[in-house]
Order: C-alpha cells, then sequence, then structure tokens
C-alpha cells in the first residue's frame, strides 16, 4: 500500500512539472539516432529493479545532460527519463538510497521543465536527506553557469518565494547554508526586480527569533556579493548579534554578518568600525576575529587603517589562528600592492625579532621566502637567526631554508 500511494505522489508531481511555465524554457532540438539509441539503453537500464549498475547508469545519463546543456542543446529523449528519475527518488528509502544525490545531480545536468519541477518538488520533501540532494541539484545548475539559470531562477522567485522563505529557516543546517549558496549565485544573472524581491525576504529572515535562521540570512546576503549593498546596514546591525541557540553555536549570527560585509565589499566608515569592532572583541569566539581579519583585507584593501589594525590587534591576539590569518592577509597586501611592500616586510621581520610563537614564525618565513629578492631587506636578520648557535634545528631549517629562497632569486636579477 506505501509503494501505490508513492506512485501516486510521484505521478502527480509529474503532471505538475508537464504543466510548469519553464517548459517554454527549453526548446527541443533534433540529435544523432546513435545517442537516442544509447540514451533509450540507459533508460532501459533504470527500469529494471535488479540492476547493479544503477548509480552508474543515472550517472552517465548526467554526463550526457551535462554535456548538451553545455552544446546549448535541448533533448526530448533525455526528458524521457525524469520520470524514471522520480520514480527511483520515490522508493529512495527501499532501494536506491546511495543513488538519491546522483538522480538530483542528472536532474540537474538534464535540465528543462520536468527536471526542474522535480528539483523544486524535492525540496519540499519530508525527509531532509531528499531535500538536501534537492538543494545540490540547484547548487550545480547556480554554479555550473548551466544554461538559462537566470530564467530560471527568476521563474523561482516569481512563483516559489515561499519556498526560500521556507529554506532559510529549514530545520537542517546543510539545507540553510546551501541555499545562501544558491540564492547567492543564482543573483549574478537575475533581474533588478528579482533581487529586490530577494533582498525583501531576506531581510525578514534577518530579524528571525532563531539565530540559525538569522545566520542563513547573513550568509545568503554575503553570497549575493554587490547586489547585497542596500542592506549593508542590516549586516553592520547583525555583526554585533552574538546570540547562540542549541542548534548553532559560537555567536553564528555575527560570524556570518561579519563575513558578508566582506564578501559585499563596501568601503565605508560604518563598515570598517563594525569590522574594527569585531577584531577588538576578546570575550566571543576567535572565529569572529578571524572573520574580521579576512573580511577588513577585502573591503579596507591596503589602507593604512587596516595596516596598522592587522599589525596592532590582530598579530597581538592571544590565539595564533587568528594571527596567522593576519599574517595571510599582511602577506595577499604586499602581493597585491608593491606600494606596501616594504611596510609588510618591516612588520614581518619585527615578528622575527620578538615574537617567540613557532606557528607564527613559520607562518612569516613561508611569506618571506615566497616574496624572494624583495624581502632582501631580511637577509641580515635571518643570517643573525641562523648563525646563531642557540637556534633549534627545525627553526634553523626553516629559516635557512627561506634565506636560500631570498638569495637565489637576488642572483637570478
Amino acid at each position: 500500500m506505501k509503494r501505490i500511494v508513492t506512485g501516486i505522489l510521484f505521478l502527480s508531481l509529474f503532471l505538475l512539472a508537464e504543466a510548469n511555465p519553464w517548459a517554454q524554457v527549453f526548446p527541443t532540438m533534433s540529435v544523432s539516432s546513435e545517442e537516442q539509441k544509447e540514451v533509450a539503453t540507459l533508460i532501459k537500464g533504470l527500469k529494471s529493479s535488479y540492476n547493479g549498475y544503477l548509480k552508474e547508469i543515472i550517472e552517465k545519463l548526467g554526463q550526457t545532460g551535462l554535456k548538451t546543456q553545455r552544446a546549448a542543446v535541448s533533448r526530448a529523449d533525455l526528458e524521457e527519463a525524469v520520470p524514471e528519475l522520480l520514480r527511483l527518488m520515490g522508493n529512495w528509502e527501499q532501494t536506491v538510497w546511495p543513488s538519491v544525490e546522483s538522480i538530483a545531480d542528472t536532474l540537474a545536468k538534464i535540465g528543462g521543465a520536468q527536471a526542474m519541477a522535480a528539483l523544486k518538488n524535492g525540496l519540499e520533501h519530508r525527509h531532509y536527506q531528499i531535500r538536501r540532494a534537492a538543494m545540490k541539484g540547484l547548487i550545480l545548475i547556480s554554479v555550473e553557469n548551466l544554461k538559462d539559470k537566470a530564467i530560471l531562477f527568476n521563474e523561482f522567485l516569481k512563483n516559489n518565494n515561499h519556498y526560500l522563505r521556507k529554506l532559510i529557516g529549514d530545520e537542517d543546517h546543510q539545507i540553510r547554508r546551501d541555499i545562501a549558496v544558491v540564492v547567492g549565485h543564482f543573483a549574478d544573472g537575475a533581474d533588478q526586480n528579482s533581487i529586490e524581491e530577494l533582498i525583501k525576504i531576506v531581510k525578514i529572515k534577518l530579524m528571525d527569533k532563531l539565530p540559525r535562521v538569522r545566520q542563513s540570512a547573513a550568509l545568503t546576503l554575503g553570497y549575493m556579493g554587490r547586489a547585497a549593498e542596500p542592506e549593508i546596514f542590516a549586516l553592520i546591525l547583525a555583526s554585533k548579534d552574538y546570540r547562540d541557540d542549541e542548534w548553532e553555536k559560537f555567536c553564528p549570527v555575527a560570524q556570518a554578518a561579519i563575513w558578508a560585509l566582506g564578501e559585499v565589499g563596501v568601503d565605508r566608515p560604518d563598515v570598517i568600525e563594525a569590522l574594527l569592532a569585531a577584531l577588538n572583541n576578546k570575550t566571543e569566539t576567535l572565529f569572529l576575529r578571524v572573520a574580521a581579519v579576512t573580511a577588513l583585507q577585502k573591503v579596507g584593501g591596503v589602507s593604512d587603517e587596516v595596516i596598522l589594525a592587522l599589525r596592532d590587534t590582530a598579530l597581538s591576539d592571544h590565539e595564533s589562528l587568528v594571527a596567522g590569518y593576519a599574517v595571510d592577509a599582511l602577506y595577499g597586501m604586499a602581493t597585491a600592492d608593491d606600494r606596501v611592500m616594504d611596510q609588510i616586510i618591516d612588520i614581518f621581520i619585527k615578528i622575527l625579532k620578538e615574537v617567540d610563537d613557532s606557528y607564527i614564525r613559520f607562518k612569516v618565513l613561508m611569506k618571506l621566502g615566497g616574496m624572494g629578492a624583495k624581502a632582501q631587506k631580511a637577509i641580515p636578520v635571518l643570517e643573525k637567526i641562523v648563525g646563531a648557535s642557540s637556534a633549534s634545528f627545525s627553526a634553523y631549517s626553516a629559516e635557512r631554508e627561506t634565506l636560500e629562497k631570498i638569495k637565489k632569486d637576488l642572483r637570478k636579477k
């Protein structure tokens, strides 16, 4: 009886897909008879309940679908596989659980109205694993830039924005993160009306009573990048939201908001102020400060204010991880703009003279070695350390290797 009900359910979903407004998005084009025979054989394999190569068949259909999508060809014969894929997904509890993600992946690669409707319906499945699989299919469409993704997203948003509201607040943490990724990538090609509608939804969720939902909303704005610029002030407010819940610990909302401010990348005094406040917050999780270091580099570029903040605050942080990220950020600035190269090398030299933390010293040595001949002014301090009789073998090895890299690069000049 259970299987009959499941079959009726998925048959209904299929019939709904037939009437989907996306049907006009994908024109049909003819292909060779050999290709059609191959697809027909694969579909026949899907129908075999005892096929031990089911996952391989599903993935082969997906490879064919991706190839045709990239060639801007829509294939009716491939779309004939969709009802069988729906049937298999409907029986996932009994037969094909290892293949569920492959099914969603293949639906995304096949494309077309039926496949998109199937993924959409999968987002409402009672079991979180099915919702996860459907979400991964949407991620594939958004990240791989498959054809007509902007049209699909605009239709999805216009007709189904209740799904977005629901998924941003989904009980499953992976789905909440995945919808942020999907929306962010889709937003690249969406029209302005869709962007505005999307921001309305996300802004409401940013005020939700549950921290995990507010976190998902902040992540969504971050993945949207510059399109989320109108909500900078909302993100600044969220960057001071340190509340946890039983699902997410370590001030998830503030962490997500700080990261999002870096991804949106708007250099404004109030944004820099919010990031510096997070960097100076020693009472919350160290990951908040790590996020602030990365965001400062993205927002503030190579400004003196950012360099000084990293030098005076991040590098002196009692957590080595924070200081290590500061070293990475300073190195990124130095390689991006030669005008601050000497200033940052001076900071690195000072670390070698004054800091005992082996992790930080090693990171600095690797960065100086990567700078090559440009780090010439570090040679004297490196030679002094290498020549010191009290140097440990590990320090001696790392510093000697860095010294040799710099000198070798100089000889090439």
